[in-house]
C-alpha cells in the first residue's frame, strides 16, 4: 500500500486484524500514522474499518492481494470528473503464489460506465480495485455480516441500484489465486451467491426475470465447473475419495450440466483425469438411480451448471484453471512491482529466451561468454583457459576417475563428491543448449508443463544449478539436491551472486523432506546412482501426491574409459521399479521418462504392473531393442 503513488491526495491507512496470531500488531505499529484495530469475521472486519475511516474516499485491500503503484489515482480522477458516480472499480491481474501474472486482466473489456446494475449481476469485481465516496458508503451502509461469502458483491449491487458506477480498463491489483483444496469453502459459499442474487432480482417483468434467471444459471454453472475441475485434479492425483466428493458437489450444483460435461469427456475420449472423473461419475450416478430419491430429496439435489458464455462473458473468459489452480496462498509477501510486467511464456522461443536470461550475468548477453566469465571468476583463471577446460572435460574426468579405485561404494562416492571437470562440462553444456546445438532439456520440460502454475521444484542432481536458475526465472520455489560438494558449492555461489534464495540438500548426508515438491527434475542423473530403487523411493517420498518426476537415462551399452562413470549399460534397472513404488507413467517427453505420484489408495493396483514391468524391463528385451535400433539405423 505504501508503494501507491499518492499524487494529489493523502493516504490514511487503517489495519483491521481478523484474529491473527503472528506479528501483525508489531508490524502495523512500526509504520508512523497507521491505525491498528481488531475485529472478527469478514464483513465485520470491513465494517470496523469503514466506521474508523475519516477520508473523503475509501479504498479496500485484503491481506493476500497487492496494490500496484498505479492504484487509487485513476479511480479518484474519474470520480472527480464524474460527480454522478458513486464508486469506481478497475481490473485485477491474476497471479500465482510467486506473484507471476498469467492470463488477461479481469473483468475483461470493454467495460462501460453508468447504470450497470444488470451487468454487475454477471461478475464479481475485486474489492481491492474499488474506490467509493465516503458519503455514498454511509448512505448505502456496511457489509452484511450474515453472509459467509459474497458480502462485497451484495454491497456493490446495493450501490449500483442507487448510483452510477465508473469502470476503468486498467489492472491496479495483483490478485493471488488459490490452489485446489478449497472445495469445502466453495461449497459453503455457493448458497450465499444464490441468496445475494435472489435478494437483488425479485422485481421486474417476466422478460427481465427470465433474462436474470439465465444469469443465475451461469453462476451455478461456474460453481459446477469449479467442482468438476477439482474432481479432475484429484482424480489425476489418485485421490478417489476427494474426487468423488467434488463430483457430488458438482451434481448438487447442477446435475444436468455436470452429466453433460462428463458425457463430453467420454465422447471426446479425454485422457487422464477427465476419463477418471467420467468413470467415477458413472458409478456415482448409478448409485443415485438405485437409491430412488424422493421428490423432496431430488429437488434438494437438483441445481443446474456449466456457465453460459452468451449470458455471462465476464465470468467465462477467465477459466477455472486460471482462477483456482495456483499454488497455496501465502501471507505477508511484499510487493514486487516488476512482477506486473511478467507473463507466463507459451512458445518454445519465449521459453528459450528465458533460458538465456537465466544463464547470463554481469551484463553479458551471450550465454557462452557469460558461462566462461563465471567459470573464470569462480576458479580465478582466464576465460580462455576456462574455455579449454570446457572442451577437454572428458579427458579431465577420466583423470579424476582413474586417480583412485572406484570398485567400492566409498571410492565411487569420493569421485562424485570431489568432481570439478563436470562443472566445466555442465555449465558449457547448458550454454550450448540455448542455440539448440544440444537438446534444451529444461526448456523441453517447461514446454511440456505448459501453463501449469509454478509451485515447489527440486533439481535432483542439480550440478551447477542451471535448471534451478531457469525454474526460478519461471516463478518456481526452488531447491537443489546433489551428492557432490564441489558442484553444490559452485551452484550456491552462482545463485547467491544473483540474489536467489534456495534450499540445498546434500544427498549423501541428508534426507529429502516428505511431500514437499510439486515437480522433481533429474536431468542426466539416474545413470550415476548406485541404487536406483532406493533413490526412486526417496524421490517418491519427497513428491506431493499428483506431483511429477522427469528423468532421463543416459545409458551407454558400450563402456569405455570416457563413460566409466555411467553405471548402467541399459535403462532397465532404473525403469523396472518405478511404478511399483507408487508412480503412474505419463507419456514420454522425447528421451525423458515422465511419472506422476499417485495416492496410497492406488498402490494396491501395482502388483500386476510390477509383473508387467519385470517382463518389459530386462536384459533380454534391452538387447533385442538394441539390435532392432541398429537394424533400423542401418537399413531404415
Amino acid at each position: 500500500m505504501l508503494h501507491v503513488s499518492h499524487g494529489d491526495f493523502d493516504l490514511e491507512v487503517i489495519v483491521v486484524d481478523d484474529g491473527s496470531t503472528d506479528e501483525t500488531p508489531a508490524v502495523a505499529s512500526s509504520y508512523p500514522g497507521v491505525r491498528y484495530l481488531r475485529a472478527s469475521g469478514g464483513a465485520a472486519v470491513r465494517n470496523v474499518g469503514l466506521e474508523a475511516a475519516r477520508g473523503e474516499f475509501i479504498a479496500f485491500l485484503d491481506d493476500d492481494d497487492i496494490y500496484l503503484p498505479t492504484n487509487i489515482a485513476p479511480q479518484l480522477a474519474l470520480l472527480r470528473e464524474h460527480p454522478e458516480y458513486g464508486l469506481v472499480y478497475a481490473q485485477v491481474q491474476l497471479t500465482n503464489t510467486n506473484r507471476i501474472p498469467y492470463g488477461e486482466p479481469v473483468p475483461a473489456g470493454p467495460l462501460c460506465s453508468g447504470w450497470i446494475f444488470d451487468d454487475l449481476l454477471t461478475h464479481w469485481p475485486q474489492i481491492g480495485t474499488v474506490v467509493v465516496r465516503a458519503e455514498v458508503q454511509r448512505e448505502i451502509g456496511g457489509f452484511d455480516p450474515a453472509l459467509v461469502g459474497d458480502e462485497e458483491w451484495d454491497w456493490l449491487l446495493r450501490t449500483a441500484r442507487r448510483y452510477q458506477i465508473g469502470r476503468i480498463e486498467q489492472p491496479v491489483v495483483l490478485y493471488r489465486t488459490r490452489s485446489h483444496g478449497f472445495e469445502e469453502l466453495m461449497w459453503r459459499r455457493m448458497p450465499d451467491t444464490l441468496r445475494v442474487f435472489r435478494r437483488h432480482t425479485r422485481e421486474g417483468d417476466w422478460a427481465l426475470r427470465l433474462k436474470r434467471e439465465r444469469i443465475l444459471w451461469a453462476h451455478r454453472g461456474w460453481y459446477a465447473a469449479s467442482f468438476l475441475d477439482d474432481a479432475r485434479w484429484y482424480a489425476r492425483a489418485g485421490d478417489r475419495a476427494r474426487a468423488l466428493r467434488c463430483l457430488q458437489y458438482a451434481v448438487r450444483a447442477s446435475p444436468l450440466h455436470t452429466a453433460a460435461s462428463v458425457a463430453r469427456s467420454l465422447r471426446s475420449g479425454a485422457a487422464g483425469g477427465g476419463r477418471r472423473v467420467a468413470s467415477i461419475a458413472s458409478g456415482y450416478l448409478d448409485r443415485r438411480r438405485r437409491t430412488q430419491l424422493t421428490g423432496a430429496e431430488a429437488a434438494r439435489h437438483s441445481r443446474p451448471a456449466d456457465a453460459c458464455p452468451s449470458v455471462c462473458p465476464q465470468m467465462t473468459r477467465v477459466s477455472l484453471h486460471e482462477r483456482m489452480t495456483a499454488s497455496k496462498r501465502q501471507k505477508g509477501v511484499t510487493m514486487d512491482t516488476a512482477a506486473a510486467s511478467v507473463s507466463l511464456p507459451r512458445t518454445r522461443q519465449e521459453l528459450l529466451e528465458i533460458w538465456r536470461e537465466s544463464l547470463i550475468v554481469d551484463g553479458y548477453t551471450d550465454p557462452r561468454e557469460s558461462a566462461l566469465h563465471e567459470l573464470a571468476g569462480y576458479f580465478n583463471i582466464a576465460p580462455e583457459e576456462a574455455h579449454q577446460r570446457c572442451l577437454r572435460w572428458e579427458q579431465d574426468s577420466v583423470t579424476e576417475w582413474e586417480a583412485s579405485s572406484r570398485d567400492t561404494s566409498e571410492g565411487l562416492l569420493e569421485f562424485y563428491r570431489t568432481q570439478v571437470s563436470w562443472i566445466y562440462d555442465t555449465v558449457w553444456y547448458h550454454a550450448q543448449q540455448y542455440y539448440q546445438v544440444l537438446p534444451p532439456e529444461s526448456v523441453m520440460i517447461a514446454e511440456r508443463l505448459g501453463g501449469a502454475v509454478p509451485g515447489t521444484h527440486l533439481d535432483f542432481g542439480a550440478g551447477p544449478g542451471g535448471t534451478s536458475l531457469y525454474f526460478h526465472r519461471l516463478g518456481w520455489d526452488i531447491s537443489l539436491a546433489d551428492v557432490s560438494t564441489t558442484l553444490q558449492a559452485f551452484a550456491r555461489w552462482r545463485l547467491e551472486r544473483r540474489g536467489i534464495a534456495a534450499r540445498y540438500y546434500d544427498t549423501a548426508t541428508e534426507e529429502l523432506p516428505e511431500n514437499a515438491f510439486d515437480l522433481i527434475t533429474a536431468c542426466d542423473v539416474m545413470v550415476h546412482v548406485p541404487d536406483p530403487r532406493a533413490t526412486l523411493k526417496q524421490l517418491h517420498r519427497a513428491l506431493k501426491v499428483g506431483g511429477y518426476l522427469f528423468f532421463n537415462v543416459d545409458a551407454r551399452p558400450r563402456p569405455s574409459r570416457e563413460t566409466a562413470w555411467h553405471l548402467y549399460p541399459y535403462a532397465y534397472p532404473i525403469l523396472r521399479p518405478v511404478r511399483s513404488l507408487g508412480f503412474a507413467r505419463e507419456p514420454k517427453l522425447e528421451f525423458f521418462h515422465v511419472y506422476r505420484k499417485v495416492a496410497d489408495n492406488h498402490l494396491s493396483r501395482v502388483r500386476a504392473v510390477t509383473v508387467y514391468d519385470t517382463l518389459r524391463y530386462n536384459l533380454l528385451v534391452s538387447k533385442v531393442g538394441e539390435v532392432a535400433r541398429a537394424v533400423k539405423a542401418r537399413w531404415g
